[in-house]
């Protein structure tokens, strides 16, 4: 058996294919909320190299809006999207730009989000938000900045790191604005790889709050690193390139049987997702020595009693109980478990046709985390991982690569795909869970 593995290895080794690195960065403008009818806009600027850009979205309805895609040679290189191309906005809702800029061999992935208010057509006034402007760049990067474009508008602004242990950042205090555009630098904490950034404004007695992203590291996700719906992505780290890598994996079970995700021993949480069919979640529940938490598509009930209405087209809502806060806001819920070390959940509401909606549920963790956990995401996380070279190689990294990966004692294949704008290394669930099975992480009751 080892001399098979030696020759796939070496075989791995002896077929990469020859490519051309190019290392590029731009600044890229973009609003973060507008109202149902505006237009939905993206500018690219060059700073280095000559990267072309994509950019894939979902209309209102959940329907896929066409590819767009821009050179970014230079200054103000834009693609738009106007209310034909998103549709009618009855309810409030978010719109996720998935983006893939590629420049050679060089590539980053990443989205944007922009939270759309519902048409109003007794209100034709502007909407009063400042445009943002990131820093997008191919290579590592020990801080980047984002900027305010206030240059139209009066008042105050605020600026806060979601997550405090990932960054710093250069303006904490209020910030006055003038007709001014303000710079804010955020240089990362430790490891970490991305960040949020929230945004508080007032500006003409208009209050508006955002989650703006900074990247340290090509590719990083500042939300999540295990998602599942049931199209399951995760970051693990690869050993032999000490380098974190992301892989995806298609999880089935049977309808309205319960997916352990994860499970915290030391303080008594686990996190389950209910089947509605045999893909699609539409219940998360939360155990806890505290009480359960459930999360349905309409309602949120906490620790067994309270009952929350989930409206699409709700105000943010901001409660706390024993040992938990909540965030609700439209489509999405934030649930920090709280303890030495938060723990947070989001959980968001998404349609995958016309009529049918699902809850995705994504984790925001580190690698080293795992060792603190068990459950699907946990036992899979835990595991030893080695990415060998490619034996499939093409100069345009749209095109699968197939590579030879080392889990534990096992060498599986694994194939470089794209899901939702990002790539991502896809396996079977079951090849990776060796000498477990899926399904044992499946029951038919929590109880």
């Amino acid at each position: 058996m080892k001399s098979n593995k030696s020759l796939i290895i070496l075989a791995t080794l002896f077929l990469v294919g020859k490519v051309i690195s190019a290392e590029f960065e731009f600044h890229l403008q973009y609003n973060t909320e507008i109202k149902g009818g505006e237009v939905i806009a993206y500018t690219f600027s060059k700073i280095e190299g000559t990267p072309t850009c994509k950019i894939n979205a979902k209309r209102y309805d959940g329907n896929s809006i066409p590819e767009e895609s821009v050179i970014v040679d230079g200054d103000y290189r834009s693609i738009a999207f106007n209310t034909n191309a998103y549709g009618s906005v009855p309810n409030n809702f978010t719109f996720v730009a998935s983006i893939n800029c590629v420049d050679g061999s060089d590539s980053v992935s990443f989205e944007l989000k922009t939270f759309v208010l519902k048409d109003d057509p007794t209100d034709p006034s502007a909407h009063s938000i400042c445009p943002i402007e990131i820093q997008i760049s191919s290579v590592q990067k020990s801080s980047s900045t984002l900027k305010l474009l206030c240059g139209m508008f009066t008042g105050t602004c605020s600026a806060s790191v979601v997550d405090s242990s990932k960054a710093n950042i250069d303006k904490t205090s209020p910030i006055t604005i003038n007709y001014n555009d303000i710079e804010i630098m955020a240089t990362k904490s430790g490891s970490s790889d991305s960040a949020l950034i929230r945004i508080d404004c007032t500006l003409a007695n208009i209050q508006t709050s955002s989650n703006t992203p900074v990247y340290f590291t090509p590719g990083a996700d500042p939300w999540a690193t295990a998602t599942g719906d049931p199209h399951f992505k995760q970051i693990i780290f690869d050993q032999l390139h000490s380098m974190n890598q992301p892989i995806c994996y298609d999880v089935t079970g049977t309808p309205d049987s319960y997916l352990k995700l994860v499970e915290y021993l030391k303080i008594g949480t686990q996190i389950y997702g209910q089947l509605k069919d045999d893909y699609y979640m539409h219940r998360v529940i939360i155990k806890s020595l505290l009480g359960n938490i459930t999360i349905s598509m309409n309602s949120v009930t906490i620790h067994n009693r309270t009952q929350l209405n989930w409206m699409e087209n709700s105000k943010r809502l901001l409660i706390q109980s024993e040992g938990f806060t909540y965030d609700i806001f439209s489509n999405e819920i934030l649930i920090t478990i709280l303890g030495e070390t938060p723990i947070k959940v989001r959980i968001e509401r998404k349609r995958h046709s016309l009529e049918q909606l699902h809850l995705d549920v994504s984790f925001k963790f580190l690698p080293k985390d795992y060792e603190e956990m068990s459950g699907l995401l946990g036992h899979i996380g835990k595991k030893d991982y080695k990415f060998y070279s490619s034996v499939q190689s093409n100069s345009d990294i749209s095109n699968s690569k197939v590579t030879t990966i080392a889990i534990d004692d096992n060498l599986i294949f694994g194939r470089k795909v794209e899901r939702n704008g990002k790539y991502c290394w896809l396996m079977d669930v079951d090849d990776i869970l060796k000498p477990l099975q899926i399904s044992q992480f499946f029951s038919n009751s929590i109880n």
